[in-house]
């Protein structure tokens, strides 16, 4: 029973209203973003010339990071961009790592090459490395 003069409460049934209404809502997830990239191996000293696939998705950035097998048999001594891409940016983070950012909207093809450098205790050479990335 309520007192005479007194309004009743509306918060209660509001907020039971408004409860059914976000219990209903669809919910909102993230676009998935990845790299992936071919594994593969390569001799530097033999000079190789190897092509890798990468796929993009979401705008994710790969890295490519490059390191001996046998590090007690080949020594890497030096890694360089040989060419850059059209559709992102490709940057040499640390010696032997190498980030690609596609551009902000980019779709489609783009491709990278990389070389690495090293030697064995007989001879030197560098392999070169090209990435054809799809960037979904």
């Amino acid at each position: 029973m309520m007192p005479s003069g007194r309004r009743p409460r509306r918060r209660f049934w509001l907020a039971a209203f408004l409860l059914p209404l976000a219990a209903h809502a669809a919910p909102v997830q993230a676009a998935k973003s990845e790299c992936r990239t071919d594994r593969f191996t390569f001799s530097a000293v033999n000079g190789d010339k190897v092509t890798a696939n990468s796929v993009s998705t979401g705008g994710a950035s790969c890295s490519y990071k490059f390191a001996p097998v046998h590090p007690d048999v080949v020594q890497f001594t030096s890694g360089s961009i040989t060419k850059q891409p059209s559709g992102g940016t490709l940057t040499q983070v640390s010696e032997f790592t190498f980030s690609y950012q596609p551009r902000a909207g980019f779709k489609g093809s783009d491709h990278v090459a990389i070389k690495v450098c090293g030697h064995n205790s007989k001879r030197a050479g560098c392999a070169t490395i090209t990435y054809n990335i799809s960037v979904e």
